[in-house]
């Protein structure tokens, strides 16, 4: 995948911090959301890469506290 100047944000509009102002839509900190049009394509990917264990983790955890 590459990213460019034009690739949009990981951002999927369901804005909301936890208590380590982690946003619970996309798995980004708040300080990478109002940095990420200044990233590198590197920092991109890094970030894009934690954001998506974040979040996968995250569904696995709230599916199996709803299951329980």
């Amino acid at each position: 995948m590459k990213i460019d100047s034009k690739t949009l944000s990981p951002c999927i509009r369901k804005c909301c911090l936890n208590d380590v102002d982690i946003c619970l839509g996309c798995g980004r900190h708040v300080d990478e959301i109002v940095s990420w049009s200044k990233y590198t394509n590197e920092q991109k990917y890094q970030v894009l890469d934690r954001c998506a264990q974040w979040v996968h983790s995250n569904k696995s955890n709230n599916t199996q506290t709803r299951n329980n």
